[in-house]
């Protein structure tokens, strides 16, 4: 038998953050694996739980986490850093499939992501400065430059 070194962690797919999905016919789940010495890759999947192949839901740019249906499970949300912006977000994507729709702008990383019963609103909690909360950038991004400094 051999061993696992911890060079040989890096190379492990680590399955996070399982969710079953309202019908209780899918997972949504996180697939992690290493992107470097200190970095990894982080894409949300879903798969039949009666079995069958997992698919890749989300594409591979950024890191996503906190997979959570809608409670009618038609949409799924999640965290990701996408694009040019460093700060996670939070995206909607209808579990059909289709184009995410970023649906925060605020600094920080958004977490603790749930679904309102009646499926309308997200909640979240952030983590925000207190120079991000006196000048009104942690709920209102219009005057955020993305460097945490003020004018």
């Amino acid at each position: 038998m051999d061993t696992v070194s911890a060079a040989d962690y890096h190379e492990l797919v680590q399955v996070a953050d399982p969710r079953l999905a309202p019908d209780g016919e899918t997972v949504a789940f996180l697939r992690q694996i290493s992107d470097g010495d200190e970095d990894y890759e982080a894409t949300v999947y879903l798969v039949p739980t009666d079995g069958g192949e997992p698919r890749r839901f989300t594409q591979a740019e950024g890191r996503d986490s906190q997979p959570r249906f809608s409670p009618s499970g038609d949409r799924l949300a999640f965290v990701s850093s996408r694009g040019e912006d460093e700060d996670s977000q939070v995206w909607v994507v209808p579990t059909t499939g289709g184009e995410g729709q970023q649906v925060t702008a605020v600094p920080g990383d958004p977490a603790d992501l749930a679904w309102s019963p009646d499926g309308e609103r997200l909640v979240f909690t952030q983590r925000a400065t207190a120079d991000e909360r006196e000048a009104g950038i942690d709920v209102d991004r219009s005057n955020y430059e993305g460097d945490g400094d003020e004018d």
